[in-house]
């Protein structure tokens, strides 16, 4: 989930009938990708929330009653016009100017303006904060793997006083608590020596993402397009899954070494806010070899599990298998808005072929097999966010 809120409602469902009962975690810090693309979808550039306005405004009517794809020609040759709409038509409904009413015609969308003669004026600085907010919602959600007794840690994050005695039933009281911090070997040591190092090199702030593209080799245009794979820490941690070098750097974070800063950038002509890593004081000292004494949770290996592997063949890199969890994840919002089964949205040989084509226009997805005229038309531009998004 991407709240601590959620999360709280979804685990609440069990043990209703008075039963014991129990909540399980699936956490994978490659998760929090995918939880930042839905909220940048949700909350668009303002100047496209006042474009597509002007355009409702201009057609003359009210309610508007027109095909989505009328109202993203405002948005010119951006392939995601269609998702932008939807994303603006949220912010406008959301904010009181328009509604949504219903359609004589399933293929058509019909909007009401409030009051189509007044000019849209949104306050800037409160839809910064509510998607500020959404962000916080999320690192909250993400750290709270990392905390002790589940319990104190939920209600300390809901405003009330825990008490002194933790809940003893879960997973953190039972092992003991959360993991202590000890002093790192040298193999460890030198692991952290070198991936500073390597952020060092890379010369400026890179996402978590980039990052972990490197240490662990991936053979991308993204990566390629740096020369990042000139770099002498590229690959060093290529026996190393992508889960467990995100586990690293959000290790280091929480260490000192790097500082995580959340940025709002135009790349490729989209405004996007993801966060990159700065290294810190402390960071340079681990990389140069200054500070030979580190007090940290170094992560483990996760121990090899049976897992169901849908995939035709092995993927060329860890990025690649990233982004197909990323693009699953946009196949079942895709399906859930559309009531439709996943693989009405796209098989999972499509995805594959996306993470390993990386298509960046509907042109170039129309390639791509499965993905027919009608398909791209629908779900192209999600498709198309979500591998932009993922090169970031």
């Amino acid at each position: 989930p991407g709240s601590l809120e959620a999360y709280y409602q979804e685990i609440g469902r069990a043990g209703r009938d008075g039963l014991p009962a129990a909540a399980t975690l699936l956490f994978n810090a490659a998760d929090k990708r995918t939880q930042e693309f839905f909220i940048r979808m949700g909350h668009p550039p303002l100047e496209d929330v006042h474009r597509l306005y002007e355009r409702l405004q201009s057609m003359g009517q009210n309610p508007v009653v027109t095909q989505a794809e009328v109202l993203a020609d405002c948005f010119g040759d951006d392939p995601n016009a269609l998702r932008t709409v939807d994303s603006c038509l949220s912010v406008l409904r959301r904010e009181g100017w328009a509604s949504r009413v219903h359609s004589p015609d399933p293929g058509l969308i019909a909007i009401r303006l409030h009051d189509p003669s007044l000019p849209l004026r949104l306050d800037e600085k409160k839809l910064l904060k509510r998607r500020d907010s959404e962000y916080a919602k999320l690192d909250a959600m993400l750290a709270f793997p990392k905390g002790g007794c589940r319990m104190h840690t939920l209600m300390r994050y809901f405003g009330e006083t825990p008490p002194p005695e933790t809940c003893g039933h879960c997973d953190s009281c039972l092992s003991g608590g959360a993991e202590e911090p000890v002093l790192l070997d040298a193999p460890e040591l030198q692991v952290l020596s070198e991936t500073l190092f390597c952020i060092k090199a890379m010369r400026k702030p890179f996402s978590s993402s980039m990052v972990q593209r490197v240490l662990t080799g991936a053979q991308e245009k993204a990566v390629m397009a740096f020369r990042f794979d000139r770099l002498k820490g590229f690959g060093s941690l290529s026996h190393w899954t992508g889960d467990r070098v995100e586990t690293l750097l959000e290790r280091l974070v929480d260490l000192g070494a790097l500082e995580s800063r959340r940025v709002t950038r135009v790349i490729r002509g989209r405004e996007m806010t993801y966060s990159e890593l700065h290294l810190t004081a402390m960071g340079r000292d681990i990389a140069s070899g200054k500070t030979t004494e580190v007090l940290m949770v170094f992560p483990a290996p996760k121990r090899s599990t049976r897992r169901l592997n849908w995939k035709r063949g092995p993927t060329n890199s860890t990025g690649n298998s990233d982004l197909i969890d990323l693009l699953r994840e946009v196949r079942k919002r895709l399906a859930t808005e559309a009531a439709v089964p996943a693989y009405v949205v796209a098989s999972n040989r499509t995805l594959e072929e996306m993470a390993q084509a990386l298509p960046n226009s509907p042109s170039q997805l129309l390639n791509i097999h499965g993905m027919g005229p009608q398909r791209v038309e629908h779900y192209g531009a999600s498709f198309l966010e979500a591998i932009r998004s993922h090169a970031t």
